[in-house]
């Protein structure tokens, strides 16, 4: 059997680019939120989609993450004592040479707005302000696995709205498979 010329292979979704980025320009700045340290440092899942997830954060973690600026905030730090402390532990070792980023007024006022009018419910306003760290101190990337309330397309649109409402520019929110998707095949310079 002979296969046409014509026809073309595509990679699966699932596919994750392993090679070393081709950095042009400066470097990206990229804000963690703390489910990045915790699929990091978590011991290996036997659920599949945990795994993967695991699986992508180690190897944006050792093949990109020292190509960036990294950035978390003292919410991430208070985020990464809770729970168990053996794993605690691990997370915050993970976070120990990254530099935290503060909380200004005009993130105060950005959270509030976010939380207005029901956009966050009250009980994500860690996410709120995950946002309001990351645009107030002009970070490019914030990377999360967070896709209920952060890598969130059905809201991106009205938190982009709010930044700029606020004279801030909207981070780019999201996952470690999208950032290292847009490095490795589109080669996009930050």
């Amino acid at each position: 059997m002979v296969l046409s010329t014509a026809h073309t292979w595509r990679l699966p979704d699932s596919f994750i680019a392993e090679e070393r980025p081709a950095w042009k320009g400066p470097r990206p700045t990229v804000y963690l939120d703390t489910t990045i340290p915790s699929y990091l440092t978590a011991p290996i899942s036997a659920d599949v989609a945990k795994f993967r997830m695991q699986r992508i954060t180690r190897i944006w973690w050792a093949r990109y993450r020292p190509s960036c600026d990294i950035f978390v905030s003292a919410r991430v730090f208070a985020e990464a004592r809770g729970g168990r402390e053996m794993e605690a532990r691990k997370r915050l070792a993970a976070l120990e040479s990254i530099d935290a980023v503060h909380l200004a007024i005009r993130s105060e006022r950005l959270v509030t707005s976010l939380l207005a009018d029901g956009l966050f419910p009250e009980s994500a306003h860690a996410d709120a302000e995950h946002i309001a760290y990351a645009a107030t101190n002009s970070v490019r990337f914030l990377l999360t696995w967070n896709c209920r309330h952060l890598a969130n397309r059905m809201i991106l649109r009205r938190v982009t709205q709010r930044c700029e409402s606020h004279g801030l520019l909207c981070p780019q929110i999201c996952t470690p498979e999208t950032m290292m998707r847009l490095y490795a095949h589109e080669r996009c310079p930050y």
